[in-house]
């Protein structure tokens, strides 16, 4: 027999999904949102510029191959400041992009170093910016959240996010992000932080750590950034 506690969690459950399907038929009479997700636009699928990612081949590849794993929805990055996620992840969204079987729609956003901001807010405003959705001025959070589901709710999406420093509530953004929705779908999320904590806090459950690059790689990538390659080559000094 049920629990008073599990029926009310029941009810309150309900109760949410009746508002947020009251909200979406709203704000699906406002605007034309299954056109602008059926006609997206092409600078999703444009290269990003970023430095030349070296000594990460093996990692990259183990990424590619997670996004045709069906039973992995959400990944995660992870490692100190400064050791090339950022760059891993410049090279593993331009990779997707000229791939030909890449999904419908891939997002890529970059959290700020402020602590004091709203970084679902930040997160939200930045995928609408993306996705050009035709919202009102003085829409809410919970309209745009309504919004970017009606949006991505049918599509198969990649969702990359950069310098994440705490968890982070993607449902309330407005990400079809559930565990059945994300398999239906075969979308796909794709986390980098510095603190493996907040893998674990948002459920994630195939984790990558980036370590310092071997010898070899770090050299390779201090003649091609810092100095030049034909300079570095001619001091037997700096070789030393």
């Amino acid at each position: 027999r049920p629990s008073s506690w599990s029926l009310w969690s029941a009810y309150q459950i309900s109760k949410r999904a009746d508002e947020m399907r009251s909200l979406a038929r709203s704000l699906k009479s406002k605007g034309d949102f299954e056109t602008v997700a059926t006609q997206v636009c092409s600078n999703l699928f444009m290269e990003m510029p970023g430095n030349e990612c070296i000594g990460r081949e093996p990692m990259l590849e183990e990424m590619y191959a997670l996004m045709q794993d069906d039973s992995v929805s959400m990944v995660g990055i992870h490692g100190m400041a400064g050791v090339g996620k950022s760059t891993l992840l410049h090279a593993f969204h331009n990779g997707m992009v000229s791939r030909m079987a890449h999904p419908d729609i891939i997002i890529c956003a970059e959290m700020p170093d402020d602590d004091g901001c709203d970084s679902e807010e930040e997160l939200q405003i930045s995928v609408i910016n993306q996705l050009r959705l035709p919202l009102q001025e003085k829409a809410t959070k919970k309209d745009r959240a309504a919004a970017l589901f009606t949006t991505l709710n049918r599509k198969k999406f990649l969702l990359i996010i950069d310098n994440l420093w705490a968890p982070i509530n993607l449902g309330a953004v407005g990400f079809p992000c559930s565990a059945s929705a994300l398999r239906r779908s075969r979308s796909k999320i794709v986390l980098a932080t510095c603190n493996e904590e907040v893998c674990d806090r948002m459920d994630v459950r195939k984790k990558m750590r980036v370590e310092c690059l071997p010898w070899e790689s770090s050299w390779a990538l201090f003649q091609g950034k810092a100095a030049g390659a034909e300079l570095v080559g001619s001091s037997s000094e700096m070789q030393a």
